[in-house]
């Protein structure tokens, strides 16, 4: 509408007018451009106009995506990340897209990687494991330093505490980068020994000498032994035990070296005693007579007292005292004979079965021609033989009841030996002799300091003296003799005879047991013995008793003498006297000889 003059108004024609929504300003995406593979980045926009709702887009990328409030995941450690991002329109403004955001994408670190096993044994491979690292790349070992080598997966390493190291590669892929682990020492250890063991027997007799033998170890290295637990000892490789009826428990080790640790086997070896066997030296009567009586006599082959008595079921029949059986009336008399053994001897037992009868009835001959039996005196009985028997018809004549006894009485070591003429050896000073099994044999005499050394063939080693220079005992003196008084005592020392076993010491010319013992593990005895109190003055005879190595009986006699108190000064005149005639001798010892039978080739 126009005014054109005062008076007058012009409208002209209506005209359309179409309105449409502006432009947006420009819309921009602001964050980090760059990206590690698995990480995110937080996109931001300014700009637009509208105030819109904004979303995002990566397009056609492969190595990330976007979320709806513009996180990017990256999702790939190559490849290319593109964004954009899109600010809807309004009924005035027009949607409005954002330039192209790049985000550069690069590979990420692989997490550590380390070697499993870090040890080995000497002659042994190890396989070779790693753990940790990312990604699919592979994994390989590669040797650094030492005497190792690595083959693949295997490692090969030199001697026992050598050095070895190594590390781990795990290659790189399309995400992760090469990973190495840091450098591992594998470190090489000795290696246990095998086939080791002991090859002893398990069992041996006390007394005896028991080897103990091993074999097997890689090292050849020198086998310790020792006892574990139980009484045997032992020396080098010799097992010995001072009793029989245990048990003891011996390792062995072999000692290790560079590559190989010492190993060690164990055994458990019984100690056995040693048999004994009794045996009966006396024979018993065949039959038995009611009335009789008969004396047992039992031996031991180790020479240890028997125990003798009858059996239960037999006290009807006999009984037994002191050794002798008394035969009660008829049956079976069963002698027992026990021994019960001790530490080095098992027990033993054995038993006798003696028939017994009654006694022969005597009857009287009719005389011929007489209804009347005649009188006459009764006549000794003949025994009939029990082997026959007697005719129905036989007349024994009248008996008379005689007692049967035994004579046979083995050797033994509690009992002074005789010489061979029966009597006590009776010595003068400084003169020896000895026996074995009843024979007599040489005996060779040496004076060693203040002692006599008197050697048998069989190896049966006496000392008589002073052994011990703080002891008390006397000495031998000078001149070869032994001289005491009374309450003096004097060293013993015997070397060879059988362990375990009884010895005795006795004084003559009455015989006087002066000391008795058991031999040690050895054989050996040391033992110190004094004169009686009240002994008679004069010349005397020491002897020694004991088993030989063979079982046989040995006896080593010394003649000695027993002086008065007041012969002190007698006996300093003597040994000077002595000491004089030796010097003169050159120092060989005098020693009278009284028997002629002494001197034996």
């Amino acid at each position: 509408t126009k005014a054109a003059d005062p008076d007058f108004f012009a409208t002209s024609a209506t005209v359309s007018i179409n309105a449409i929504k502006a432009n947006q300003s420009a819309l921009s995406i602001a964050g980090a451009s760059s990206g590690v593979f698995g990480t995110s980045i937080n996109l931001s926009t300014s700009g637009g106009s509208s105030g819109g709702q904004v979303s995002w887009s990566v397009g056609s990328s492969s190595a990330c995506t976007v979320s709806s409030s513009g996180v990017v995941l990256v999702t790939s450690g190559t490849g290319s990340c593109n964004v954009t991002a899109t600010m809807a329109g309004s009924s005035d403004y027009e949607p409005v897209t954002s330039s192209t955001f790049a985000v550069s994408i690069s590979r990420a670190t692989q997490a550590n990687l380390s070697i499993v096993d870090t040890e080995v044994t000497f002659g042994q491979t190890l396989s070779l494991v790693a753990s940790g690292g990312s990604g699919t790349g592979a994994v390989s070992f590669e040797e650094v330093s030492g005497t190792c080598t690595v083959n693949g997966t295997t490692l090969t390493v030199g001697n026992a505490g050598s050095s070895c190291v190594i590390r781990a590669r795990r290659a790189g892929d399309g995400n992760y980068n090469l990973r190495l682990s840091a450098d591992t020492t594998i470190n090489v250890v000795r290696a246990s020994q095998s086939g080791f063991s002991i090859t002893s027997t398990n069992s041996f007799v006390t007394g005896d000498s028991f080897n103990l033998s091993a074999i097997g170890g890689q090292t050849g290295g020198t086998v310790t032994w020792n006892v574990v637990s139980g009484v045997c000892t032992i020396s080098g490789t010799t097992l010995s035990a001072s009793r029989g009826g245990v048990n003891c428990v011996v390792s062995a080790t072999r000692a290790g070296n560079t590559n190989y640790l010492a190993v060690t086997d164990s055994i458990t070896i019984t100690v056995d005693k040693i048999s004994q066997v009794l045996i009966f030296r006396s024979a018993a009567p065949s039959p038995a007579i009611v009335g009789e009586t008969y004396t047992v006599s039992v031996e031991s082959s180790v020479f240890l007292a028997a125990s003798i008595s009858v059996t239960n079921q037999s006290q009807s029949v006999c009984s037994i005292s002191a050794g002798v059986v008394t035969f009660l009336s008829p049956g079976s008399c069963v002698v027992s004979a026990s021994q019960s053994g001790t530490d080095v001897y098992a027990s033993a037992a054995v038993s006798q079965t003696i028939s017994v009868v009654s006694a022969p009835q005597s009857t009287l001959a009719p005389q011929a021609g007489s209804s009347a039996p005649a009188t006459s005196s009764p006549t000794p009985s003949i025994r009939p033989d029990s082997t026959k028997p007697l005719p129905v018809s036989t007349t024994i004549a009248p008996t008379t009841t005689t007692t049967t006894t035994t004579t046979t009485i083995p050797a033994d070591p509690t009992q002074p030996q005789m010489g061979q003429d029966g009597l006590a050896p009776s010595l003068e000073v400084g003169e020896s002799t000895a026996y074995i099994r009843g024979q007599q044999v040489n005996v060779s005499i040496t004076q060693i300091e203040n002692a006599l050394l008197l050697t048998l063939p069989n190896d049966v080693r006496v000392q008589i003296g002073r052994l011990q220079n703080s002891g008390e005992s006397v000495p031998i003196a000078a001149d070869g003799a032994l001289r005491m008084f009374r309450n003096d005592t004097v060293d013993i020392d015997v070397l060879g005879f059988v362990p375990g076993t009884t010895y005795t010491v006795f004084m003559f010319s009455d015989p006087v047991e002066l000391s008795r013992g058991v031999t040690d593990a050895e054989g050996h005895v040391a033992q110190v013995v004094a004169m009686p109190k009240d002994v008679e003055y004069g010349d005397h005879t020491l002897q020694v008793v004991g088993v030989g190595r063979d079982g046989e009986i040995v006896s080593v006699s010394l003649g000695f003498e027993v002086l008065e108190r007041t012969n002190n000064t007698i006996i300093v005149v003597i040994s000077l006297g002595a000491a004089v005639l030796l010097a003169l001798l050159g120092g060989r010892p005098i020693f009278v000889r009284r028997r002629h039978d002494q001197q034996m080739a």
